[in-house]
């Protein structure tokens, strides 16, 4: 059984702001845009990890950009921006391939 695209979006939509602030909670400003970054990543076709992955980065160094000029203040640290992203983008991942592996093994 395959997870659907939908059911897999869904599931983007509704963990990865939990997970993406939980294991760095510095995410959590952006991390309704980080979600949205991976929604629209995994949507590119042909796209390698790595372009996903840099399309998910920038993405989210808009967001930081956006949130700092609004506080006036680096709210959201850019130096490590793209490190964190990359960790939650994997850890994001991992977590939904766990969920697809069980739906594949009927351990649903």
């Amino acid at each position: 059984m395959k997870l659907s695209t939908n059911k897999w979006f869904g599931l983007v939509k509704m963990l990865a702001p939990m997970i993406l602030s939980t294991v760095n909670p510095r995410l959590a400003p952006i991390a309704d845009k980080i979600t949205y970054g991976i929604e629209e990543a995994e949507a590119i076709k042909g796209a390698s990890g790595a372009d996903k992955l840099k399309h998910v980065q920038n993405i989210a160094l808009d967001a930081a950009n956006s949130i700092n000029a609004a506080t006036g203040k680096e709210t959201v640290d850019k130096a490590s921006l793209n490190e964190a992203v990359q960790e939650g983008v994997d850890t994001v991942i991992a977590v939904l391939n766990v969920k697809k592996k069980s739906d594949v093994d009927g351990n649903k």
